[in-house]
């Protein structure tokens, strides 16, 4: 008697093994499914992972309880994020996958800053603070970012013409126009996603962002 508990023990250890060892390869295939799809989207070098102990029973009914996707930059309408890190939860599968609820985080470097305000500044972080260089002249601002929809906004706060401090009023004609309206535009955000905060952090402007019922659809 003792002996066939022991087998059966045994054969269910076997079992549960077999079966921890399936799931373990099915969450490793799954994983590596969706980071494939994200690379065809324009990030580069993504890592998923997908949350719970157990994820075949996520698979078997086309939903994940939660999805945590970290990139190293992302395209968005040609504005360069670095750094990405989003949480998905109650994502969908199928032919029109969705997101119930997506968070995350986002960097903004200088240079693709530079980039996207055009070929007359260049942007810096100069102490903690932002700052816009005239290339023509040795002419800089100091920028505060704000929020403006999905766009971030450069607000001047001061002036400094080759290190001394100056009013706009001072300045001869013209030479602080490319100061004015400056604007970089972040529209390439899944629907549903908008900006949440920004701050300049050490070395990037920081972005935060957050959407519900986000389609993950490429449009």
């Amino acid at each position: 008697m003792l002996r066939r508990v022991l087998v059966l023990v045994l054969v269910l250890v076997l079992l549960g093994a077999a079966a921890a060892a399936g799931d373990l390869v099915l969450r490793h295939r799954t994983e590596a499914i969706i980071e494939n799809e994200l690379v065809a989207i324009g990030m580069q070098n993504p890592r998923v992972s997908v949350g719970g102990p157990v994820v075949t029973p996520q698979v078997l009914r086309g939903r994940f309880d939660t999805l945590t996707v970290m990139a190293d930059a992302l395209l968005a309408d040609g504005v360069e994020l670095d750094r990405l890190h989003a949480t998905l939860t109650d994502v969908t599968a199928g032919d029109h996958p969705r997101a119930g609820a997506l968070s995350g985080t986002a960097e903004m470097t200088p240079a693709a800053m530079t980039a996207a305000l055009g070929q007359e500044l260049d942007v810096s972080i100069e102490g903690g603070a932002l700052v816009a260089t005239l290339r023509a002249a040795p002419l800089s601002a100091t920028v505060v970012p704000h929020l403006r929809g999905d766009r971030v906004d450069l607000e001047v706060t001061q002036l400094t013409l080759a290190g001394v401090s100056v009013a706009p009023a001072d300045l001869p004609l013209g030479l602080g126009d490319a100061f004015e309206n400056m604007s970089v535009p972040i529209s390439g955000l899944p629907d549903g996603v908008v900006l949440d905060a920004v701050h300049v952090g050490p070395q990037a402007l920081e972005l935060s962002f957050k959407g519900t019922d986000v389609p993950l659809e490429k449009p």
